[in-house]
């Protein structure tokens, strides 16, 4: 098979490349850019994927995540915010939360589900910062999506991405809390984030507590 962000061929017969865990998934490594994916064969339904995300509690009246993504605005998202500028919320969910956020702090969102919210004229627009928060964990296509909103993202933009990541150990990674939801499939490290800056040509600017990471487009 191939990487689904530097379409290297990973090969079955590499140990290191093929790793299987104890509830039977199989993950994929790529030794090019450090992706890990589940094995295209056990990824969720649409139908099943979607179920899952309807019974997850991520309005506005939930205070513990409204608390939770404040805390994400405070220390990776607005400090990379001017007055004025053009958001893309990519990948909102079932509620806009996110958007509802930032709409009361004066900002104007865009908001994109491929679920619930999927008007598409955000494709042919151009935005100063786009925010993925919980996202590319869920993403089987993560080139094709970046590819799209590096298009989408202007000069000197900012793209923001929360996501956890791992630290290319199968010992760690086969108990590891974050990649037993059925719905997350895909796994960066730094190490794919700096792939991702060369590739489509970013600036790192910070990687916050393993899982918030901010790029600017050059």
């Amino acid at each position: 098979m191939n990487c689904s962000l530097c379409n290297s061929i990973i090969y079955k017969t590499h140990l290191n490349d093929q790793w299987t865990d104890k509830s039977g998934k199989t993950y994929f490594a790529c030794r090019r850019c450090s992706l890990i994916q589940l094995d295209n064969n056990q990824i969720l339904s649409y139908k099943a994927e979607k179920q899952r995300y309807m019974l997850h509690e991520n309005s506005i009246d939930n205070k513990g995540y409204v608390t939770y993504l404040k805390k994400i605005i405070a220390s990776s998202v607005r400090p990379f915010l001017n007055k004025g500028n053009r958001i893309l919320d990519f990948g909102c969910g079932p509620e806009q939360t996110w958007a509802d956020i930032l709409t009361k702090e004066g900002f104007g969102v865009t908001s994109f589900d491929p679920y619930f919210y999927t008007a598409k004229e955000w494709k042919t627009q151009i935005f100063d910062v786009i925010t993925a928060i919980e996202v590319f964990e869920h993403i089987n296509s993560p080139a094709i999506e970046l590819k799209l909103l590096n298009n989408c993202l202007s000069s000197g933009g900012y793209l923001i991405i929360r996501t956890m990541l791992h630290n290319n150990n199968w010992s760690e990674f086969s108990n590891w809390w974050y990649k037993d939801d059925p719905t997350h499939i895909t796994f960066y490290s730094k190490d794919t984030v700096k792939y991702i800056c060369n590739k489509w040509n970013y600036k790192l600017i910070q990687v916050k507590d393993n899982c918030e990471i901010v790029l600017k487009k050059k």
